[in-house]
């Protein structure tokens, strides 16, 4: 994967992870509607699966390389 590629998945979770607070601040809110309430609950789903998936993923690569460099530790 290229910096540019690993910026913006950087930015992706950012935005989204920006998105789902601003989502937590207008379900706090007492002027909201039920209906309303029930689209930003459920973009809130989405935008907090997101930023699971980029996390998990991210984990994913941290553990590879950690693999990898633990075999190199071994070879030496």
């Amino acid at each position: 994967m290229s910096n540019k590629d690993s910026g913006r998945g950087q930015n992706a979770f950012e935005e989204r992870l920006a998105k789902l607070e601003k989502t937590v601040e207008t379900l706090s809110s007492e002027e909201i509607t039920l209906e309303e309430a029930v689209r930003q609950y459920e973009q809130g789903l989405n935008d907090y699966e997101a930023c699971k998936k980029i996390l998990e993923e991210a984990r994913q690569k941290i553990e590879t390389y950690q693999r990898e460099d633990d075999e190199e530790d071994r070879d030496a």
